[in-house]
């Protein structure tokens, strides 16, 4: 399994178990093709752009991604290189 989506996994673990969370949000740059890649299997979708100032905006236009918090327990026992944030 990679670095990102494990950290990923912990985030959204983290997330549910401390803050009850539903949802996560991130922003990414238009133009960072591997990160964009990583959080769609992560369950990420786009919902929209991020506000000015948010983000950076030194890599392009910036994404706000949105995805259910959920993390899966199958996918977490199995230890797949995907992320296991629920889609």
């Amino acid at each position: 399994a990679g670095v990102g989506a494990a950290l990923m996994r912990a985030a959204a673990r983290h997330a549910r178990a401390e803050w009850s969370a539903a949802t996560l949000y991130a922003t990414v740059a238009s133009t960072n093709a591997p990160a964009r890649a990583l959080y769609a299997r992560c369950g990420y979708a786009e919902a929209g752009e991020a506000a000015p100032g948010v983000g950076g905006g030194e890599l392009g236009r910036e994404i706000l991604l949105r995805a259910d918090a959920r993390v899966s327990a199958e996918s977490e026992e199995t230890g797949t290189s995907d992320c296991a944030v629920a889609a």
